[in-house]
């Protein structure tokens, strides 16, 4: 049985981009030569410290990229959308994860010790080592730092998808609803994905990833994590 997948919307497109596009998006994220990287697809880190779950972790030999995914919706645009608009919680789980990645760096594990001096980030102290937040920063944190030691550097991306048939512009700035975020450090990845069926949003998910190696790496060292963790 070879069945056919479709998938519609935000969740849909962004597994899409990081099996199909990938190497689309490094040359956008300025990374053309990279011949391996490593995604996590919509991992979550829980409700402590109010982080929640990412579209996507991308990491590469020199970067671990934290992505947003925002889509152009499913309606013909009447006119360019002139930026992409945020909500609060993303930039601040962006903000909240970098904080927790340098006290990671420099004494692992230990962050989440139940003993000694407790870790601060945004005035709450790290929760103990029994909790979705620890265990899923030891799992990630530890399988980038394992494959690439010198990722030490964390930034922010937006990957915003339209359709390719409305043949729109980018929006070339981000803004956040609540006005006390600063997310000037976002960068915007444009993706066009092709009208599936005559309908906006849906993308057909039967492509393998081994099918558009990066570069010229084989397969073999192109790792994907691509399940909630």
């Amino acid at each position: 049985m070879n069945p056919q997948v479709i998938g519609y919307g935000e969740d849909a497109l962004t597994y899409w981009a990081v099996t199909q596009k990938l190497q689309d998006v490094l040359n956008k994220l300025g990374e053309p030569q990279a011949k391996d990287c490593l995604v996590f697809y919509r991992p979550s880190f829980g409700r402590g410290m109010n982080i929640g779950e990412f579209d996507a972790i991308l990491a590469t030999p020199n970067c671990v990229y934290l992505i947003e995914s925002k889509w152009q919706g499913p309606e013909e645009p009447k006119t360019l959308p002139k930026k992409i608009v945020l909500g609060k919680s993303q930039p601040n789980r962006h903000s909240t994860l970098k904080k927790i990645r340098q006290h990671w760096l420099k004494r692992r594990e230990l962050i989440f010790a139940k003993s000694g001096a407790r870790i601060h980030v945004n005035g709450r102290s790290l929760p103990a080592q029994d909790t979705t937040l620890a265990r899923n920063v030891v799992q990630i944190f530890g399988q980038i730092d394992a494959k690439y030691p010198d990722a030490r550097t964390m930034k922010n991306v937006c990957l915003y998808f339209s359709c390719e048939d409305d043949r729109t512009r980018c929006p070339t700035r981000i803004t956040v609803d609540k006005k006390d975020c600063d997310v000037s450090d976002f960068q915007i990845v444009h993706l066009e994905y092709p009208l599936t069926s005559n309908a906006r949003g849906f993308i057909s998910l039967n492509r393998l990833v081994h099918e558009q190696p990066l570069s010229t790496a084989p397969p073999s060292r192109i790792s994907h994590v691509l399940r909630e963790v």
